[in-house]
């Protein structure tokens, strides 16, 4: 049986160094290449 994660690909815009978007997408798992960048952002509460 497949895992649900293998079943759907999580993609995500991509941003150079100064934060601005780049007009590409990655694909969650691929390595990134020179001069890309994904942000995250976590948020905690209670």
């Amino acid at each position: 049986m497949e895992k649900e994660s293998e079943r759907y690909e999580e993609y995500f815009d991509l941003y150079d160094k100064n934060r601005n978007l780049i007009g590409k997408k990655h694909r969650r798992g691929d390595k990134l290449g020179d001069g890309e960048y994904h942000w995250n952002c976590y948020t905690f509460g209670q």
